[in-house]
Formats: C-alpha cells, sequence, structure tokens
C-alpha cells in the first residue's frame, strides 16, 4: 500500500482509493515483471494527489493462476487449456474483505494523525528530542520539506526503540582486518573460510559487535564440544 505524501491535517479528509491489479508492477523496478515498473511512486510524490494507491499482487501460480483470478468467465484455449473464471470471487474479496481491511486501517491512522504535529526537534518534548536529534544527525530520519511531521505517538515509539537498543549507532565491521577486536578474529576467520558467513554483493560483512561476540560464542561452543 501506498498513500501520497499530503500534509497531515487536525481533520479527516476524504480521499479517493485506488485498487491495482498486478501489485508487484507498480511501485519498485525491483518487484517489476520486466524490470521497469508504472512509476506510481513517483507520479504521487511529485504531483501530492490525495489518492490512496492499494496494489494487490497477482497469483504466481504456474498453472494460469493469474489468468483464473482475473478471467470474469470459465473457458477452454487451445495453448493455455482449460482456465475456470474466478474473476467474480476476486472482485468480491476486492470490494468486501480489502475494502474493510482499509477501512479499519484508515481508522487507525485517523486515531494516530490527531493531537500535536512535530514538524522539528524543537517541536518535540524534552523526553524525545535526543532520539530525534539522533535520527536525523544519522539521516535515520529525513523528513519533508514541511518538517519531521511526526505524531506524537510516533516520537514516543521511536524513542522507546531506541532506548532499548534498537538503533545500532555502534562501528559496523565489514572485512576481518586489524578493525576487528582481536578476540572475534579466530572465530570470524572460520565462519568465512568455511563458508558459513559471506558478505554482500560487495563482500562487506556489515556486522556489530554483538554480532561478533554472538558468532563467538557459538565458535567457542563447537570447539569445546569437539565438533570443529
Amino acid at each position: 500500500m501506498c498513500t501520497s505524501p499530503m500534509k497531515r491535517r487536525r481533520t479527516p479528509k476524504r480521499a479517493i482509493l485506488c485498487c491495482m491489479f498486478d501489485g508487484h508492477n507498480v511501485f519498485f523496478d525491483s518487484d517489476a515483471t520486466y524490470g521497469k515498473c508504472w512509476g506510481m511512486k513517483e507520479y504521487l510524490e511529485s504531483t501530492n494527489t490525495p489518492l490512496i494507491v492499494v496494489a494487490v499482487d497477482c497469483n504466481h501460480s504456474p498453472n494460469n493462476g493469474r489468468l483464473s483470478e482475473y478471467s470474469p468467465f470459465t473457458f477452454e484455449d487451445p495453448k493455455l487449456g482449460y482456465i475456470r473464471g474466478r474473476g467474480r470471487t476476486t472482485m468480491d474479496w476486492f470490494a468486501h474483505t480489502l475494502k474493510g481491511m482499509i477501512d479499519e486501517l484508515s481508522l487507525k491512522v485517523d486515531a494516530l494523525g490527531g493531537g500535536h504535529v512535530i514538524n522539528s526537534v524543537e517541536d518535540a518534548e524534552i523526553y524525545y528530542q535526543e532520539t530525534l536529534r539522533m535520527l536525523l544527525d544519522k539521516n535515520y530520519l529525513t523528513g519533508s520539506d514541511g518538517g519531521l511531521d511526526l505524531t506524537e505517538d510516533m516520537a514516543r515509539i521511536l524513542t522507546i526503540v531506541n532506548r532499548s537498543g534498537g538503533f545500532h549507532t555502534g562501528m559496523i565491521y565489514n572485512y576481518n582486518d586489524s578493525n576487528i577486536p582481536a578476540a572475534y578474529r579466530e572465530s570470524l576467520g572460520w565462519y568465512i573460510t568455511n563458508g558459513y558467513l559471506q558478505g554482500d554483493e560487495t563482500g562487506e560483512l556489515g556486522l556489530t559487535e554483538d554480532m561478533l561476540r554472538i558468532l563467538k560464542v557459538f565458535y567457542d561452543v563447537l570447539t569445546a564440544k569437539k565438533i570443529i
């Protein structure tokens, strides 16, 4: 689901709902069947259209699942074979089940949207300011031209996550080199040499010290039990 970047309002505003088939093609090139999406995300962001777009993926079953799901009637084709039309079932689901889910979600969003809107660190209560400032400094939180556009509930959630250690701000270790604390080099080398640990497409491991510690604990257990 994607909504246009409308400015938050104190009072609810009606918006047009657009449900789109073949949802994997709607927003992102990385998801699109042929590598090029329909650009709906860019359109909504550039036009600020008050439109709610819900992109529903199709049935990817190799047994003509998509045709069956979208077809309004049953038919038989020399190449495709027997296709049972489930279009009415699909539309009933869109009109009743999916629409009901969207209505329920909208009520929850409206409940979050009321009250004080935080558009800058200074707008927030002191309890939230340290977290918001850290997230802005790290580019974890960017906001928009109009500011942060956060409700107090959002700021509270971000602060709770931050204070419980959810936002890692320490060093990231990408290679088994001199930057790795000496205590972890042997265990890390074993995981890499034996193919149990691999980096991304550039070879970077992206490990925090907590991850290194966990890997070493498992390595020590395996060593103690003489499994390796």
